[in-house]
């Protein structure tokens, strides 16, 4: 009971800080949807969120354009429930990188398809403990994401890490099927990302700190 009450503050914590965060840092200097024209001197050490379906269709597109050397070690978060997602992403790395290392981690769905918004919030905690792990544990300095609530716990612990001092760049890709409104995740996460990408230059005109990237 006292780690479900400490989690709910921390939330709130994490909510106060984002109503004054703007989005400040122009990380991928592109007007297309490709994170190869960032130069870096070393490696940066990336976590991606699949978030299954639709969304890893549109992750996968996305890191084709990457070039691995640049974004490496990389650790896919992958929901327990989503063997598929693990297995396409498993496929991406073998074709476009045979030696740059990278690892798989499983956390619990944070909300199942059609689960209801009162037991989704138990389940949002209970996916906490493992996605903060995976996030301490890999101390990643680019968090890239586009899915539904499976990257809410992932993107509160690298917001974690930027009070801690570490750098951390939150970057969430809004889903195609956005045209004109933001989905639920992504206005939980709107002023939290450094990065807020969308498909739809409407959608961009309605949200004026997001940047349009065209469809991916």
């Amino acid at each position: 009971m006292r780690g479900s009450f400490f989690s709910v503050g921390l939330l709130a914590l994490v909510f106060l800080r984002g109503l004054w965060i703007l989005p400040w840092r122009r990380l991928l200097h592109r007007s297309s949807p490709s994170l190869a024209r960032q130069k870096k001197k070393s490696p940066i050490r990336t976590l991606v969120v699949l978030g299954s379906g639709g969304h890893t269709a549109e992750m996968i597109s996305l890191l084709q354009e990457v070039d691995f050397q640049d974004y490496s070690p990389r650790c896919y978060i992958v929901a327990n429930t989503d063997p598929l997602s693990a297995e396409k992403i498993q496929k991406v790395e073998q074709k476009k990188a045979k030696t740059t290392p990278f690892s798989v981690f499983y956390i619990p769905r944070s909300r199942e398809v059609g689960q209801p918004w009162i037991s989704s919030f138990f389940t949002f905690l209970r996916s906490i403990p493992l996605s903060w792990w995976a996030v301490f544990k890999h101390r990643p300095q680019l968090i890239l994401c586009n899915g539904p609530g499976t990257c809410l716990p992932v993107c509160l612990a690298g917001v974690v890490l930027k009070f801690l001092g570490r750098r951390c760049t939150i970057v969430f890709v809004e889903s195609v099927c956005r045209v004109r409104s933001l989905s639920l995740t992504g206005k939980l996460l709107y002023l939290l990302a450094d990065e807020f990408l969308v498909q739809w230059d409407e959608l961009h005109k309605r949200r004026r700190f997001s940047q349009y990237i065209g469809r991916l």
